[in-house]
């Protein structure tokens, strides 16, 4: 089983450019990540919320989206995504095979994982 990552992304503008969802779905396919479920949603300057759902995006609405959405600045938009670490389930079977288990999974942020590469 693939481990599933909730993930809220910010746009600058009230709708994300450059067809980004299709971009998201090529760079998972290539990077070892599953796009499960994206829902784009568009906050105008009044608070108005519109939904640019993607054709399937049934599971984010298992998640309080509600709660997401009033986080979310007005004048913006958001995507809401459900990934899939696929590169796990490979690596997991591996570890079951050498007699080991998963004991910490952590996320760290951009800036900490960047300073950890580069030694800072």
């Amino acid at each position: 089983m693939e481990s599933v990552e909730f993930v809220v992304l910010e746009f600058a503008d009230p709708q994300p450019g450059g067809d980004f969802t299709a971009r998201l779905r090529r760079i998972a396919a290539e990077q070892g990540f599953r796009v499960v479920d994206v829902l784009v949603v568009a906050k105008a300057i009044t608070g108005e919320v519109t939904l640019l759902e993607e054709p399937g995006a049934e599971l984010i609405r298992d998640v309080d989206v509600d709660d997401v959405v009033a986080d979310v600045v007005p004048g913006t938009s958001a995507a809401l995504l459900l990934l899939a670490h696929s590169w796990r389930v490979g690596t997991r079977t591996a570890l079951r095979e050498a007699g080991g288990r998963v004991v910490l999974a952590e996320r760290l942020p951009a800036s900490a994982a960047g300073r950890l590469v580069s030694g800072a």
